[in-house]
């Protein structure tokens, strides 16, 4: 049996979000020595400037939610050849207030 990837239902996602550790990815691109960079107009970052990201879901991969947090961010899914993967145990805050 394979689990097919999919958001969690709210009641368990705010259970999880009270018990335990959330795993997301945040995607640091670079051109050209600039790092592109989003602006929020809504909840929860509303008035900041972002990079791209988003929460991994129950039964997806790393590499899985990089290509589709990337396709819905930024409209490319960035393939796992495409990234070097900069995994962090530091935190580092990917908001900046205007």
């Amino acid at each position: 049996m394979s689990i097919i990837p999919s958001p969690t239902p709210k009641a368990d996602y705010l259970h999880c979000i009270k018990h335990t550790q959330l795993i997301s990815v945040d995607l640091i691109i670079e051109i050209n020595g600039s790092v592109l960079m989003g602006f929020r107009s809504n909840a929860p970052a509303f008035n900041t400037y972002f990079v791209p990201g988003g929460r991994v879901f129950k039964g997806e991969s790393i590499e899985a939610a990089i290509e589709r947090v990337s396709g819905n961010e930024i409209g490319v899914g960035l393939k796992k050849e495409m990234v070097r993967d900069k995994r962090s145990g530091t935190r580092i805050s990917t908001h900046q207030r205007r």
